[in-house]
Formats: structure tokens, C-alpha cells, sequence
């Protein structure tokens, strides 16, 4: 993604099948997040909707999370939720914590952020 050629290529390909494209989701980030494009010609229109999964390793400060999805009839992604571990809670202790000690962060993205599904036009609203 650091180099132009390649890069331009690949948003070409995903703004041209845009209409086929339920959802991409990517990992290898440190942090959970939600992007999406604005077209660049004339009309204004919102594509490609991208899930960037939260980490699975405490790197960079980050606590490990899963997230998860369902997608409807309507072939929509919907009912996002996500799901971290705070690892802050278990450092310098000299013994493990047991599993019912653990601190989970639950986030359900409709009911704490009103975002009813993950088209790109409902990410943009968001933002």
C-alpha cells in the first residue's frame, strides 16, 4: 500500500465491483477500525467498506479483542459487536489472573453508537 502503481490499481478494482462487494475485512493492525471511500469523480457516492479487526496480541498497547458480524438477508453486514480483553488489569501480578477476574470490554456498535449495519454509507453517518 506504499506505492502508488499497486495502490491505484487495487482501489480501481474495488470502486469498479463496488456493487458486488459485501464487506472487506483485514487484520494485522493493532487497533480495531471502520473506513470506507468517497468516489472521485463527479457524483458522490460511498464504497468500499473495510472492518479492521482488533488485535489478538497486546502490541503497541493494545488489548487483545475479537469482533464479529452477521450478515442479513439483504446480504448487509449487521449486529457488530466487539469484544477486548484489558490486559492493563493483570500486569506486575505475580501470580496469573483467573479466567473470572479477567475485564472484558463489550461493545455492541447499534446500541452504544447507533450504527445499524456496516455499509459504507452507515460508516459515513458515523463519522
Amino acid at each position: 500500500m506504499w506505492f502508488d502503481e499497486p495502490n491505484k490499481a487495487y482501489f480501481d478494482m474495488i470502486e469498479k465491483h463496488r456493487d458486488r462487494i459485501i464487506i472487506e475485512i483485514v487484520g494485522h493492525d493493532h487497533f480495531a477500525d471502520l473506513r470506507y471511500n468517497t468516489s472521485t469523480t463527479d457524483e458522490q457516492y460511498f464504497y468500499h467498506n473495510m472492518l479492521v479487526v482488533p488485535a489478538v496480541t497486546p502490541v503497541y498497547n493494545s488489548n487483545p479483542g475479537v469482533a464479529y458480524l452477521e450478515i442479513d438477508d439483504d446480504l448487509k453486514p449487521v449486529n457488530f459487536k466487539q469484544s477486548n480483553l484489558n490486559l492493563y488489569a493483570t500486569l506486575g501480578k505475580d501470580d496469573d489472573t483467573p479466567y473470572e477476574k479477567l475485564e472484558f470490554r463489550d461493545l455492541d456498535y447499534a446500541a452504544d453508537f447507533g450504527l445499524k449495519d456496516l455499509t459504507p454509507e452507515s460508516i459515513a453517518e458515523l463519522t
